[in-house]
């Protein structure tokens, strides 16, 4: 069953020894990652689900990552981080049913057999799995197909997660605008501000389909990496009666942040 969703952003200097002098930047977060890592802890999914934009991407594939080792590996030593290596278990039993699940569906997959998981699946797990006791794995890519395939995405993997006797949590790893202020890394745009209060304001209000039919061109202009996982995370979730919380919605370096979860209702 799909008893959580969880969006989260992947900046590397949330992580100890990255940037400690930006790191108070950070706060609201970090408050907010550790406080859904404790209400995971209550609640143990057995198995998490996660998405990101940045694990090879293909313009029309959705890779699945399978590597030939027994699990993935966590090494984030490239960003200069204090963190040791960590190594993750996957789930090999749903991994092989969202492949035929998904060429089911109709949706273009293909595999990743390398172990090494990329920045944005790794670092939103450093904090999520910190109370966390065992649990496994599915990685996935998402794409850079259209809204309307990552929503397909999402009810495939709602669809198999209901018929599963396992406790699941889908994980969508992704950051909006990049041109929020004027010393925004891929500059600025005016309309950025105001498009990402609309965004977060229609998902507090589970107005999902402002979401979903968001204009492509209006989404370049602001240089977003976030929304088609978004998308993919909010559709999993339509069809059922949850909880939306926006614990955290910040913009360090001109970079729009959000961290929200859903829960089902009992």
């Amino acid at each position: 069953m799909l008893n959580y969703g969880i969006f989260v952003p992947h900046p590397p200097a949330i992580l100890p020894g990255v940037a400690d002098a930006e790191i108070k930047n950070y706060e609201a977060t970090i408050r907010a990652l550790l406080s859904i890592a404790l209400e995971l802890k209550k609640n143990p999914p057995q198995t998490l689900v996660v998405l990101s934009p940045h694990a090879d991407a293909e313009i029309n594939r959705f890779l699945i990552r399978v590597p030939k080792a027994a699990g993935f590996t966590a090494d984030l030593s490239e960003l200069r981080t204090r963190l040791e290596p960590k190594t993750y278990q996957r789930d090999r039993i749903l991994t092989a049913q969202l492949i035929e699940s998904l060429n089911s569906a109709g949706l273009n997959t293909g595999l990743l057999e390398e172990a090494q998981l990329d920045a944005a699946t790794a670092i939103p797990l450093h904090f999520l799995t910190s109370a966390l006791p065992e649990f496994e794995l599915v990685n996935i890519a998402t794409s850079l197909a259209g809204i309307p395939e990552h929503c397909k995405l999402g009810e495939v993997i709602a669809e198999l997660a209901e018929k599963s006797s396992k406790s699941i949590a889908l994980i969508a790893s992704g950051e909006l605008s990049h041109k929020l202020t004027k010393t925004s890394p891929l500059g600025f745009a005016p309309a950025a501000e105001a498009w990402e209060e609309n965004l977060l304001q229609a998902v507090a209000n589970q107005s999902y389909a402002e979401v979903f039919h968001a204009d492509p061109f209006e989404l370049d202009a602001i240089s977003e990496s976030g929304v088609r996982p978004l998308a993919a995370l909010l559709a999993a979730f339509e069809k059922s009666s949850h909880l939306t919380r926006i614990l955290a919605h910040e913009a360090p370096g001109g970079i729009g942040l959000a961290t929200i979860i859903l829960t089902k209702r009992a």
